[in-house]
């Protein structure tokens, strides 16, 4: 069922959106507003303004924009339900009976409830038999790496013995078989008579989604064996989309939040050795290939992005690509390297080399423009001129992206190392960037304050636009000036426009306009960006000023009517004259007030 509006309305009335949004990102109070660094583009002067008297926010970069549910929608990756019962935790409103499922979702979310409830229970079984006799082989193991009781409990990782015992208990505790086997807990025989536990003399590791629920495990083969790999994930199934899933980013969530760093490597003994090491916001993507959709999702976090990847060929080469869609999406990031040590990986780092080696090489990460010159100059010889060429072309086609200082600071280093005179370098870098236009970026706004940023957009406005958000912004803020406007109404052909006005003077009718973030939950994209530039205007409003906008609003709209009567009529005919004549005459009274 869906949440009652009444209930929404509480919710967002009990909430300062600022409470809500500095949580994610830190603000800085500046006048009325407060500012930050857009969460969702990449800039380095802010441009992104919360206003606590609307309880709205806007970025003058990116134009995104809404109250706090749209923040949550947008930032958090959630459904507009699930942002309303985030948004309750940050008031006392009870919303313990709600439930947020539609008739059309009720069988789907029951399925998920008790896949959820099953995994839970698998896992608490694994983690029981690593407490038991026959996990003591298990245990000596995770001590051997340097696995302790803190962390075995905090990750919950448990043990599959290698026997077939979870078919008999799931049946027992009224699990469907059934639905074991479609998540990949069990498997059937090839006769179909018999099940046997699809983990065995494994150690185990539950996965969660980004709602703390466990999809999927993975295990880690307890003894070498020729026949079965060394990792074993649960197959994809309704609940677990391995591509959509980065291992721990629930349970580090606080702590990326404290630190607004998160650390994305390869495996899963890798951040159980940044966790022993106090390093508690480093995640995995549970291989080396960074999917796309965990590029989006980390794309909407405003915290630090650092990627490690192990020290292979692999891992280098997945890095390398890392670093390509980073640039192309402007997401900020670095890179750690440790390419010295002989060490696969961090694990092994921190076994082998110490905690002091680890934190040396985590609080050391480069930019991209460096990843990409210490990895092609470890892989081409630059003696030779075709190889030092092509170098060359890689670091030029990384560097449109960047901004002219950082451009001008590496043409300088690529100079040092090539021989290659900055005229040549610039004349080559033009080359590259036609030669591949799909890379270029589109315009940064990342310079604009958010002042700066209004005022450029204001000049880029037409006079009718700038009339229309001057009326907006008078009936948003003076009852005087909507209960003018039902007096006058004017609406002109801007669709976007008309739909703000109506959806206005409905909720004035209701007695909500008193909270104009409530637009933000009927208004599309467009239409909250256009009521956005609208509330932000800085010029002022009066009754005055709104009576002399309306009135130039309905001249414009006179004015095009007698012009397209003109249009309308042809031939040389005494109606043609007599309409020409009235446009003329209109046009001569209007001249003042319509500029023509």
């Amino acid at each position: 069922m869906r949440i009652p509006e009444q209930l929404v309305d509480e919710i967002r009335s009990a909430t300062d959106i600022v409470d809500v949004i500095g949580d994610f990102i830190p603000l800085e109070k500046k006048g009325r507003n407060h500012v930050a660094c857009c969460p969702f583009h990449e800039e380095k002067t802010p441009s992104f303004s919360v206003s606590e008297d609307k309880q709205i926010y806007y970025c003058f970069g990116c134009h995104k924009s809404g109250n706090v549910f749209n923040f949550l929608m947008e930032h958090q990756g959630l459904s507009f339900p699930e942002a309303v019962l985030k948004t309750a935790e940050y008031t006392n409103i009870d919303t313990s009976q709600i439930n947020l499922v539609t008739h059309s979702q009720s069988t789907e979310h029951s399925k998920h409830k008790k896949l959820f409830e099953l995994t839970a229970f698998v896992s608490e079984f694994f983690q029981y038999m690593l407490m038991t006799e026959k996990g003591i082989s298990a245990k000596a193991y995770l001590t051997k790496r340097g696995v302790s009781p803190e962390e075995i409990k905090h990750f919950a990782i448990g043990f599959a013995p290698n026997e077939n015992l979870l078919a008999a208990l799931l049946v027992e505790k009224g699990y469907s078989i059934q639905d074991a086997k479609d998540i990949g807990i069990l498997h059937e025989s090839a006769d179909m008579t018999k099940h046997y536990d699809a983990f065995r003399n494994r150690i185990i590791f539950p996965i969660t989604d980004r709602m703390g629920n466990i999809v999927a495990f993975s295990g880690r083969l307890l003894e070498k064996s020729d026949k079965s790999p060394k990792y074993y994930h649960s197959p994809e199934s309704m609940i677990f989309q391995k591509r959509e899933i980065l291992y721990n980013f629930f349970e580090a969530t606080q702590e990326i939040k404290k630190h607004k760093k998160v650390l994305i490597c390869e495996g899963i003994f890798d951040v159980l050795a940044l966790y022993r090491g106090r390093i508690k916001y480093a995640i995995a993507t549970l291989g080396t290939a960074l999917t796309q959709q965990q590029l989006d999702f980390l794309d909407k976090t405003s915290a630090e992005k650092i990627f490690v990847f192990d020290n292979d060929n692999a891992g280098k080469n997945a890095l390398l690509k890392v670093v390509h869609l980073t640039s192309q999406k402007k997401m900020k990031a670095s890179y750690l390297t440790f390419w010295e040590y002989e060490e696969k990986d961090l694990d092994e780092i921190a076994s082998n080399q110490g905690a002091d080696v680890l934190a040396r090489i985590i609080t050391n990460p480069i930019s991209g423009i460096d990843y990409l010159m210490k990895y092609y100059t470890n892989f081409l010889n630059l003696e030779n001129n075709e190889e030092r060429q092509e170098y060359t072309r890689h670091i030029l086609a990384a560097l449109q992206f960047e901004n002219q200082a950082t451009k001008e600071f590496y043409l300088t280093k690529v100079q040092e190392q090539t021989g290659y005179s900055i005229e040549a370098l610039n004349s080559l870098q033009n080359t590259v960037i036609r030669s591949y236009p799909e890379n270029i970026p589109p315009e940064d706004f990342s310079n604009h304050y958010p002042e700066q940023g209004l005022v450029q957009q204001i000049h880029a406005l037409t006079r009718q636009e700038m009339c229309e958000l001057l009326v907006i912004k008078g009936v948003c803020s003076d009852d005087a000036c909507i209960n003018i406007f039902q007096m006058r109404p004017v609406f002109t052909q801007n669709l976007v426009f008309r739909k703000i006005m109506y959806e206005i003077l409905e909720l004035y009718r209701q007695k909500k306009l008193m909270d104009i973030s409530i637009l933000y939950t009927i208004l599309d994209e467009n239409e909250t960006v256009f009521l956005s530039r609208a509330l932000y205007l800085e010029e002022p409003i009066d009754l005055a000023i709104f009576k002399d906008v309306l009135a130039i609003l309905k001249s414009e709209a006179e004015h095009r009517y007698h012009k397209d009567k003109v249009s309308s009529v042809s031939g040389n005919s005494d109606k043609q004259k007599e309409t020409l004549q009235k446009y003329l005459e209109f046009k001569r009274k209007n001249n003042k007030i319509i500029g023509v």
